[in-house]
């Protein structure tokens, strides 16, 4: 089979954005989505922190805390990313694990660079995104919308009032003028640096939803002491 990535821009390691066609496996993901559903159905998990998780679609941590979930790396095609940016290998764990249904659930536009810097020490100085949806098709369906721009760098954000998740959002004056959307069949996913503008849309009809899983990977330089990874070119887990 030939394997093939649409790669709409590539200026720098924090901004570039691959349109990865054919990186996982899409009969895994088939059966990681049945897992992840059930999961959800049986989970009781009843804190603020997962009413308010659930509230914008986002999975609580009783489901996105489960290694099985990286189980679709182990066959992945990471190479279609990983020679333009080798040096990104250690998967962070957990997940983001999201599911969008109404508009809540939609998420602003931002730089995940971000979301990273909000962290403090716990955030990665490196990362790069991964976004897997996990649906035949992103057709008709919730799904993300990228700013093509070479020469963009990190920009401060506001911080919406009375937001615990999705909390950033730009200023008027760095919202793009335009953006590019791109249709994804399962196993295709994004994989973008850390400063690409980007948002989550929804133009399909009434009722139409997407669920997703976005991975943070960084370099063995920049892990976070304590944390969990997943390293790609050894296929094992480890704590930094």
């Amino acid at each position: 089979m030939t394997l093939t990535a649409e790669e709409v821009l590539f200026a720098s390691p924090e901004n570039f954005l691959i349109v990865a066609r054919g990186l996982f496996d899409a009969s895994v993901l088939r059966s990681v989505r049945k897992a992840i559903d059930a999961a959800s159905a049986a989970s009781r998990a009843d804190d603020e922190r997962s009413r308010t998780a659930r509230s914008v679609g986002v999975a609580p941590d009783e489901v996105r805390l489960k290694r099985e979930w990286y189980d679709i790396w182990r066959g992945a095609h990471a190479e279609i990313f990983t020679r333009r940016v080798p040096e990104f290998t250690q998967v962070s764990f957990p997940p983001q694990i999201r599911t969008i249904r109404n508009q809540s659930s939609l998420v602003p536009w931002h730089q995940d660079s971000a979301y990273m810097r909000a962290l403090g020490t716990r955030g990665h100085k490196r990362v790069i995104t991964c976004f897997v949806p996990l649906e035949e098709s992103t057709r008709l369906r919730p799904s993300v919308e990228f700013a093509i721009d070479p020469a963009q760098g990190a920009v401060d954000h506001l911080i919406r009032e009375g937001t615990a998740i999705n909390q950033f959002d730009l200023p008027d004056d760095h919202k793009p003028k335009a953006a590019r959307r791109f249709e994804l069949n399962l196993g295709d996913a994004f994989v973008f640096g850390q400063n690409v503008l980007h948002r989550s849309y929804n133009d399909g009809p009434d009722g139409a939803e997407r669920t997703s899983m976005e991975f943070r990977i960084t370099t063995r330089d920049a892990v976070v002491s304590g944390k969990d990874y997943y390293d790609l070119q050894k296929g094992q887990w480890y704590v930094a």
